[in-house]
């Protein structure tokens, strides 16, 4: 809601350099909320239902569903044109030759055979432990992501290479970093965390100049 916040008052800046009006910016975190299932509540309404969770062995879209390494490690495919990826899916398996299997014929074969499609891919996946799969996604360009646990996410190279954390203490502590970068602006702590009551006298001193220069500032009687 923070972030919806943020995005309309942008808007409403650039609006206002456009149109030299000002807006009222309003943000309701129930109607965020219903934003984030907005494909479920656009279902309901138009169809007066939302279709139903299916278990991973009977997704209808093989190629987005999540699948186990031999090492136990999860992962998703993320093909969502299952027409466009199978090829490079297959390749990177190993199997060029599941192209040939009617069942892997089309984005429409899939899903009819959708079951034994995932078990085909169970069985192939399970022979490997994520590493390897993962070199082999890589080289054939296979959309795939990794499931991490948060043990494995503070962990991540990909998240450290894109200053996806900020040192604290001088280095002796770790926190994760906002989401966006500004050019100039190195991803660096810039003052340390001030401790309880640390600035208590600067803010009641600035306090009182505040209240001594409105006082000087009011007309005489």
């Amino acid at each position: 809601t923070g972030l919806a916040a943020l995005s309309g008052v942008l808007a409403a800046v650039l609006d206002q350099r456009q149109t030299g009006r000002g807006r009222v910016v309003e943000v309701s975190l129930l109607r965020t909320g219903a934003y984030v299932l907005g494909w479920d509540l656009g279902i309901q309404m138009a169809l007066g239902r939302v279709a139903g969770s299916e278990p991973r062995h009977r997704n209808q879209a093989p190629l987005m569903n999540p699948y186990r390494a031999a090492d136990g490690k999860w992962f998703f495919f993320t093909g969502l044109e299952a027409a466009r990826h199978i090829p490079a899916v297959c390749r990177a398996l190993g199997r060029p030759d599941l192209l040939d299997d009617p069942r892997f014929a089309d984005a429409s074969a899939i899903r009819r055979n959708r079951s034994e499609v995932i078990a085909v891919l169970d069985e192939i996946v399970a022979g490997r432990p994520l590493a390897q799969w993962a070199e082999r996604f890589e080289a054939e360009g296979v959309w795939w992501a990794p499931a991490q646990t948060p043990a494995e996410v503070v962990q991540d190279p990909q998240l450290a290479a894109n200053d996806g954390f900020v040192d604290l203490e001088g280095g002796a502590l770790r926190s994760v970093n906002g989401p966006v970068t500004f050019s100039g602006v190195p991803a660096t702590q810039e003052a340390h965390v001030p401790g309880l009551g640390e600035h208590t006298d600067e803010v009641l001193a600035e306090l009182a100049a505040r209240a001594s220069d409105t006082a000087g500032a009011r007309p005489a009687p």
